[in-house]
């Protein structure tokens, strides 16, 4: 049986959804090769410590990159983590899942993702 939960409040429902929206994004942006709108989607500390040619080059292969079952896992008023279940596609259509948790924070009005880690979950 599974553990029971609190429902969430009004308040965490808009900060998941606020939250969720450029980690979508940035997944969509992947599948559609749109590099430079996903590199913006990085705080300016990732930014920073990214080569954006070589981070780039490393989805030569992608086909499509997607997050799913997106969860607020907790938050405070700098911070927001998630969880989710990546879905990445690669050539020649191998489709892979990871466990993800992404840390985001706020920027400039806006939710930016400042650390990723996607764990494998089958192969």
């Amino acid at each position: 049986e599974a553990p029971e939960t609190e429902p969430m409040t009004r308040e965490e429902i808009a900060i998941e959804s606020q939250a969720a929206a450029p980690l979508q994004e940035f997944h969509s942006s992947i599948t559609s090769r749109n590099f430079q709108r996903a590199f913006e989607c990085f705080s300016r500390e990732r930014q920073s410590k990214i080569n954006f040619d070589d981070w780039a080059a490393g989805f030569a292969s992608t086909v499509s990159s997607e997050a799913n079952y997106i969860q607020l896992k907790s938050y405070d008023d700098e911070h927001v983590v998630l969880n989710y279940i990546l879905f990445a596609t690669d050539k020649p259509n191998i489709v892979r899942r990871f466990e993800g948790e992404a840390t985001m924070v706020f920027e400039d009005g806006k939710w930016k993702i400042d650390r990723a880690v996607n764990t494998l979950i089958d192969d």
